[in-house]
């Protein structure tokens, strides 16, 4: 069978309806894909920043943290010297015979190679 001149009008129409319509779609998926990469973009900004926030605040509070032990540490030790310096002022006699002492220990060790 053969096709008539309009049949084969028809079907030339159809297939340029379809071709427009895929056209379409496509720049339809276009538009969403580039509306999706957007998204992902400014959502992986936020994050940055919102982990970036988080981190910017763990770290003054280690630094807190730190600078309350360091000052603590000060503290013992100059109880500590404070509490020394007393025990030689009280017995000035043991403290110079526990130094002689240690440093009689230290010739010895030193001395034995």
């Amino acid at each position: 069978m053969a096709q008539s001149p309009t049949s084969s009008a028809k079907s030339t129409a159809d297939a340029k309806t379809d071709s427009d319509d895929i056209q379409k779609q496509i720049a339809v998926l276009q538009n969403e894909i580039a509306e999706l990469t957007r998204v992902v973009t400014e959502y992986g900004k936020l994050q940055s920043e919102q982990l970036q926030a988080a981190a910017r605040g763990k770290a003054a509070q280690i630094k807190g943290e730190a600078e309350a032990k360091i000052a603590d540490a000060e503290a013992q030790m100059r109880d500590a010297y404070a509490r020394a310096e007393g025990a030689v002022r009280e017995n000035p006699g043991m403290a110079l015979g526990v130094a002689a002492g240690i440093g009689f220990i230290i010739g010895l060790l030193t001395s034995r190679r």
